[in-house]
């Protein structure tokens, strides 16, 4: 799990290009390269559409759409980007969110605020760190609640993890669609 290459603060974020090939082909965008030897690289993406907002589920009429309205949801992971994303993500469905970016602002997150109506979690923490071993460990401290696990991890031995802890699994790439319906079968089965 110690993983150097993974401290975004002193490298890049080293996406590889088969990532953004597969998440070009879900958003139906191409990607070119155009490279000169001792002059560089040049990587272009062309998108077909523009998503906007109407494209997210949002809390409309329907019965549907409102299931996550008011719960408390907590993201765990350690990428702010992230973060940032799903917290704006589930605000539009007008969800309380709070976030942690380690294991121990999570634990003082449970400690003043209670149990969520959801946890979110990245399989993969900085450190040693496996997202499903911290899931399980604050339900041993704060009580049972539901538990999404989300990762782009590959490795077998973290994913076999995973599935033993008998948490759902999301692979990212995942589209706000999926976490929607995902988040509302756990937290409503």
């Amino acid at each position: 799990m110690d993983n150097p290459e993974r401290d975004h603060y002193n490298k890049g974020v080293g996406l590889g290009l088969a990532i953004v090939r597969h998440l070009c082909d879900l958003i139906d965008a191409q990607i070119s390269l155009v490279s000169e030897p001792g002059a560089g690289s040049c990587f272009s993406v062309t998108f077909n559409s523009v998503v906007t907002d109407s494209s997210l589920p949002r809390k409309t009429a329907s019965t549907d759409s409102m299931r996550l309205q008011g719960k408390r949801i907590y993201v765990i992971d350690d990428e702010i980007d992230i973060l940032d994303g799903m917290r704006c993500l589930l605000n539009a469905w007008d969800v309380h969110v709070e976030t942690a970016n380690s294991p121990e602002t999570a634990e003082a997150l449970f400690k003043q605020s209670g149990i969520p109506h959801l946890l979110i979690v990245d399989l993969r923490l900085r450190g040693e760190e496996h997202g499903a071993e911290l899931a399980g460990r604050l339900q041993r401290i704060h009580g049972n609640f539901p538990v999404l696990i989300v990762t782009g991890e590959t490795a077998s031995e973290s994913l076999n993890k995973a599935d033993k802890s008998g948490y759902p699994l999301l692979k990212k790439p995942i589209t706000p669609e999926m976490l929607y319906h995902a988040a509302c079968r756990v937290t409503d089965p």
